[in-house]
Formats: C-alpha cells, sequence, structure tokens
C-alpha cells in the first residue's frame, strides 16, 4: 500500500530539475543562453516524465474499484500526455533560444511545463486520497448515498447558507445584509 509520502518523495525527486528549469526560465537579461541549454532542459523534462509516470503508476495501484480505475487511467494518461507535450515544445524552445533565438519563448515554454507539472502533482494526489476515503467507506460498510447525504435543514426550514430571500443588498454601499427569519421585508 503506497501512501501520499510515496508521491511526495516522486515529487521531491524532481524538486533539483525542476529548479534547473526554473533557471532558464528566470533568466531576466535575455543573455545568451549556454550551448548546453538545450541538453540540460531534455535531461531535466525527462527525469521529471519519468518521476511524474511512476507516480501515476503508484496512484493508480491504490484504486481497488475497477470503474474508478479505469476513469482515473484516462485521466492521468491525459495529463501525461499533455505534459510530455510540453516537454517537447520546451526542448525544441531550448534548442532555438541555444542558437540565439527566442529567449522569450522559452521561459514561456519552460513556465508552462512548470505549470502543468505541478497541476500533475495535485492531480496525482487527488487519486490517491479519492481511492483512500473510497477504502475507508468500504471499511466502515457506508454506502456512497450515506456519506454524502444533503445537509439537515433547521427548525425553520431553511437551509444551512442564507437563500434569496434571506439576503438583501445595500444600494447606497452594495453590501449584503442578512435579514432574520420573520422580519418586514
Amino acid at each position: 500500500m503506497i501512501g501520499t509520502d510515496d508521491l511526495r518523495d516522486h515529487q521531491a525527486r524532481c524538486m533539483p530539475h525542476v529548479a534547473i528549469l526554473q533557471m532558464f526560465a528566470s533568466n531576466l537579461a535575455d543573455v545568451q543562453l549556454p550551448p548546453d541549454a538545450a541538453r540540460r532542459v531534455a535531461d531535466a523534462t525527462s527525469a521529471i516524465l519519468a518521476e511524474a509516470r511512476a507516480a501515476g503508476r503508484a496512484a493508480l495501484t491504490a484504486v481497488a474499484d475497477d470503474d474508478l480505475r479505469s476513469a482515473n487511467l484516462s485521466l492521468l494518461t491525459a495529463r501525461q500526455a499533455r505534459l510530455e507535450h510540453a516537454a517537447q515544445d520546451a526542448i525544441a524552445s531550448a534548442r532555438e533560444a541555444a542558437r540565439g533565438g527566442n529567449v522569450a519563448a522559452l521561459r514561456q515554454r519552460l513556465q508552462r511545463f512548470d505549470t502543468l507539472t505541478s497541476a500533475m502533482w495535485t492531480v496525482q494526489l487527488s487519486v490517491w486520497e479519492h481511492a483512500a476515503a473510497s477504502r475507508e467507506v468500504a471499511r466502515l460498510g457506508l454506502s456512497a448515498a450515506e456519506v454524502f447525504r444533503p445537509l439537515p435543514r433547521s427548525r425553520t426550514g431553511s437551509s444551512r447558507w442564507p437563500g434569496p430571500r434571506d439576503v438583501r443588498s445595500s444600494r447606497v454601499s452594495g453590501r449584503c445584509i442578512r435579514r432574520r427569519a420573520g422580519s418586514a421585508r
């Protein structure tokens, strides 16, 4: 059984590689990149992709339900493909920028890759946490309907949150004022 610590270990192994990419992305002076910039970007993105793949497999092992596993597999596969495409774009931009090309395009592509990497970690953690919650619900012998039932209504019949009749807007200040039940409208 894996835990969030295992997923976070995969993420932690990526941090040195992410730092390299962020170094190239923060090239604010638009100076000439070193000749090995494309190779370093390719190495860093490859290492991150490998860890993301391994973390995705680890997250899927926590899912017991076959239907849920299939849905999560589709989601993670699509996310991984998107991340791989962003990596290819970053590598191509690094090659161009190293030859004196557009450093701003490299910066943009590296930032996109960084954003998608962060989103991938979030999705993988979510898959694992949802699987853990599903296992706990099954262990307790509860059904999804029992776990996700609506909040009970109060004695006045209103729900927990104010409805449109419970709130009026002040025209002068634009503030919302909550009315008490039974007060004048």
